[in-house]
Parts: structure tokens; C-alpha cells; sequence
């Protein structure tokens, strides 16, 4: 580009000292985000959706989920509209097969999956308060603006209720009902209850008064004590591997009803089994 007007010269500014911005927090030169010439093309062809932002040269599918919709931000203010509710297809962004496909990204990222959250992404909404890993997922902000706020999170509860918490609560309440299986292998299983035995009690005996407690913590010490990490890694491992529950109340030293209980909400609440 051998002139640029002065908008065009002044949007280039602005995208270089974005690049700068980011090539610092991230310690690399800043022709490796972009170059000045894929910046060039940004200004002459103003891309405001994520294909149109791909036919840049220079801007690879990897580049575009690191840093992408940082420069369609930037480029969608400058020229006025959203990039984000260009060709949007409501119904199609809907479709259950792509809402499925939203959560199962979400879940690869580690992600905790809600229909409040999922809302929050489709929309754009708050996103200083979401991490990198959320901005810049490829579906994030892609209803901004052709939604309501109120009507995708109706939407979205109701799809949940359907066809991800119905599925969930029925998978936790039969987990420990299937046939009875134990993959985890016999040294494992030999070496976990005195793991677990060698984890401090935030809540000792000695300094327990109620007598129903202490009924319990004769046969489980652990009874009636918080879930606490490392516990909780331990047992998300031992449940992927293993729905006995005569073994596993063994090993973590509560009842059977409690740690069904404790499986139940952690599968309900965070999708993690």
C-alpha cells in the first residue's frame, strides 16, 4: 500500500500499537503476531467476520483464535458496526447440533459449562471478566446484538433442561446403580487408602462434640469433612476408572451415601465425570 488516507493511516496506528500490546504480554517481537503488510491488508479490506478475516494473508486459523477478535474489535469500532452480528444466522448459531458443539469446545477449554455462562459467550457480555481462553473462543460475541439477552438465556435453560441436565442427572443417578467395575489397576488400588489415610483433617475428631458425628467417624473418619484438593483430584481420577462404591467408601473413608451425594453435585455442577 503505497498512500493511505488519513483514516486508513490512523486505523494502521491503532492496529500496531494493538500488535505491540499484545507482543509484549506475550514476550515476542511483534511481526510474529502480524506483520505490517497483513496489517496493510486489514486497512484496506476492513474484514469484520471471522471469514473474511481468514482471506487476510498472514492470518492463519491459529492466529485468528489467539488474536482475532482483539483486531475485529478494533476494526468494528473504527468502521462503526459489530463484526459479531454481520451474517449471523440466529436459528442456525441455535441449532442443537451447534449448541452441542459450542459446550463440547467449552469442555475441552475446561470450561464450566452453564446456560448462564454460554449466554454470557454467545453475547460478548462482560468480557473484561472472562479470561483469554473465553474471548477468544470462535463463537464468542457471535450473537452480540441479534439477541436478547433475556429470550438466548430462555432459550439456552430450556435446551439444557432438554438435552444436557436431564442426560447428567441420569448418568449421576445411576452411576453407582450399572454393573460394578474396576479398572483401576491393583497396585493403585492397594496404595489409595493410605493416600488418602495421609491426608490432614481439617475438621480432627478431638475437636468434635456432636455425638452424631462422632458415631459416624468410627466407621468413617472421614465423615462430615469438607472436600478439599488434593481429595478431590483423587477422587475425580478413582471415579473415572471405577464405580464401586463398597471400595470407594473404603478408600475415602466416608459413607456410601455421602460420597454418592458428593458425586451427584460435582456431576451436576461442574460436567467434569
Amino acid at each position: 500500500m503505497d498512500y493511505l488516507s488519513e483514516a486508513e493511516d490512523d486505523l494502521f496506528d491503532k492496529l500496531r500499537a494493538l500488535r505491540k500490546k499484545i507482543a509484549d504480554r506475550e514476550g515476542m517481537p511483534p511481526y510474529i503476531i502480524f506483520t505490517d503488510k497483513t496489517l496493510h491488508e486489514m486497512v484496506a479490506h476492513l474484514p469484520l467476520t471471522e471469514g473474511e478475516m481468514l482471506s487476510i494473508q498472514g492470518v492463519s486459523q491459529n492466529k485468528f483464535n489467539k488474536y482475532g477478535n482483539l483486531f475485529l474489535d478494533l476494526i468494528t469500532i473504527e468502521k462503526g458496526s459489530d463484526h459479531r452480528t454481520a451474517k449471523v444466522n440466529v436459528p442456525e448459531i441455535l441449532a442443537l447440533d451447534k449448541l452441542l458443539e459450542f459446550i463440547q469446545t467449552m469442555q475441552a477449554k475446561d470450561l464450566r459449562v452453564t446456560h448462564h455462562t454460554l449466554t454470557k459467550i454467545l453475547l460478548g457480555s462482560d468480557k473484561i471478566d472472562f479470561p483469554e481462553k473465553v474471548t477468544t473462543l470462535p463463537f464468542f460475541g457471535i450473537l452480540k446484538n441479534n439477541i436478547k439477552h433475556k429470550d438466548l438465556s430462555l432459550k439456552l435453560k430450556n435446551v439444557f433442561a432438554d438435552h444436557i441436565e436431564t442426560k447428567t442427572k441420569h448418568q449421576a443417578d445411576t452411576f453407582f446403580t450399572d454393573e460394578i467395575y474396576n479398572n483401576i489397576p491393583e497396585i493403585t488400588r492397594n496404595q489409595l487408602p493410605f493416600l488418602i489415610s495421609g491426608l490432614p483433617l481439617n475438621r480432627p475428631t478431638s475437636t468434635i462434640n456432636n455425638e452424631y458425628i462422632l458415631q459416624h467417624r468410627l466407621t468413617h473418619p472421614r465423615s462430615y469433612e469438607n472436600w478439599l484438593e488434593p481429595e478431590i483430584t483423587i477422587f475425580r481420577e478413582a471415579v473415572a476408572q471405577t464405580n464401586d462404591l463398597e471400595f470407594l467408601a473404603f478408600v475415602f473413608q466416608r459413607s456410601s451415601e455421602s460420597l454418592k451425594s458428593y458425586y451427584k453435585k460435582t456431576f451436576m455442577n461442574q460436567g467434569v465425570f
